[in-house]
């Protein structure tokens, strides 16, 4: 196990190009030109080279590739406008970079710094990962998956801290969340001796209607079916991410709302947090408050407040930006704040936002907007953003303000 975003990534988030031709030959698609209109190929995986080889590799921000390429050199054409671009020099080694990171370096690393994890144990709804486990590995993606929980469990983290201050658990270095898209594997770390104890998130990409059941839903990574959501919350799965364009919508006055999914969403979770705490609450004396409502308090009440679980995540805040052709892109006339002029900058624009881009919100500071109502309307306990700088200026100065 090893450190990336994706398991086939290598090609266009490391340095394989500038510095490692030399093993594009083992890449599981090596290169091949642009050519009458066909698309450029290259796909380096994980799997493709030992754990000795990929330490040689340095990290980069991931880059865009240019698929009408007919020469390597060609192939990427750096990161979007709003990120950096911290590349190695040429002929450079992981003794002078960030190099890649087992998963078990990762463990003591975080360990040692009494730091808290939050991995997710990706792609295991590809074929291709299927089967090269299957064929090279003798292995199946459960056995997979317990190697990652095991591994979790054997570098000291404990399997699950009491929930009596959410907060303070984050504080405390102790905290473990295992994530996946894949509703098998959610299941499966919840049902297995090993693994059970510790906290699941499940995420999702789209949303899929009532009409959609587990059995009609063909994909292996992106399955938030109302049925299964209840199924992986009986399960006892903790936490449930969908992204941020599920949680918001337009209101008729063009502001920003909590979105029909996300009542749909609560409503499952809440329906299943009753079921399994109901009886613990009348133990104490409780009363059998709303689940939404108890996880805004949580977050407005600060220190000593107790969400519950399962509960509601997102992501990404600030992974996408305002493309070429925006009117809020530095190429166009009216063109904001910014003198970049690579293919983007960064605002609420993209694949995350589609769902209120230039309708509620159209700027940068409208992210804003966006963190209040996830977290005071939706009642998010989290979000992931690939640059924390405005989540926790938010959350400390807004919500703790």
């Amino acid at each position: 196990l090893v450190c990336r975003h994706s398991t086939c990534d290598l090609h266009f988030t490391t340095d394989i190009i500038q510095n490692h031709r030399e093993m594009l030959s083992r890449c599981s698609t090596p290169f091949q030109p642009s050519m009458n209109g066909s698309d450029a190929q290259l796909v380096c995986c994980t799997y493709d080279f030992t754990l000795d080889e990929l330490k040689k590799l340095c990290g980069i921000m991931e880059s865009t590739m240019n698929k009408s390429t007919t020469t390597l050199d060609g192939f990427l054409l750096g990161p979007p406008g709003f990120r950096s671009n911290p590349l190695p020099p040429d002929g450079g080694d992981a003794s002078s970079c960030q190099g890649l990171v087992a998963f078990r370096m990762y463990l003591k690393h975080a360990r040692k710094e009494g730091l808290n994890v939050i991995p997710e144990l990706k792609d295991t709804g590809e074929a291709r990962v299927e089967r090269f486990l299957r064929e090279e590995l003798g292995i199946n993606i459960f056995a997979l998956a317990n190697k990652f929980s095991r591994q979790i469990l054997e570098h000291g983290f404990e399997p699950k801290v009491e929930e009596a201050d959410w907060r303070t658990v984050g504080e405390y270095g102790g905290l473990v969340i295992m994530q996946t898209f894949d509703r098998r594997i959610a299941s499966h770390w919840k049902r297995h001796e090993i693994s059970s104890a510790i906290r699941v998130e499940f995420m999702w990409k789209s949303f899929r209607p009532k009409g959609v059941t587990n059995l009609t839903c063909t994909s292996l990574s992106d399955c938030g079916t109302f049925d299964v959501l209840s199924g992986l919350a009986a399960d006892g799965v903790d936490i449930f991410g969908p992204p941020i364009r599920l949680l918001v919508q337009n209101s008729s006055q063009h502001v920003l709302e909590k979105s029909s999914a996300a009542e749909a969403y609560t409503s499952i979770i809440r329906s299943s947090s009753m079921g399994k705490r109901g009886k613990e609450r009348r133990g104490r004396g409780d009363n059998n408050t709303d689940f939404h409502r108890d996880q805004s308090a949580a977050i407005e009440d600060g220190v000593g407040a107790t969400p519950m679980f399962p509960a509601l995540t997102s992501w990404s805040l600030e992974r996408s930006g305002c493309d070429v052709g925006s009117p809020y892109s530095p190429s166009s006339a009216s063109g904001l704040y910014s003198p970049q002029v690579q293919p983007a900058q960064i605002g609420p624009c993209g694949y995350y936002y589609d769902s209120v881009e230039n309708v509620a919100v159209f700027s940068e500071p409208d992210v804003l907007l966006v963190l209040d109502v996830l977290f005071r309307e939706v009642g998010i306990i989290g979000l992931f953003s690939d640059f924390p700088a405005s989540v926790s200026t938010f959350v400390n100065c807004v919500l703790d303000g």
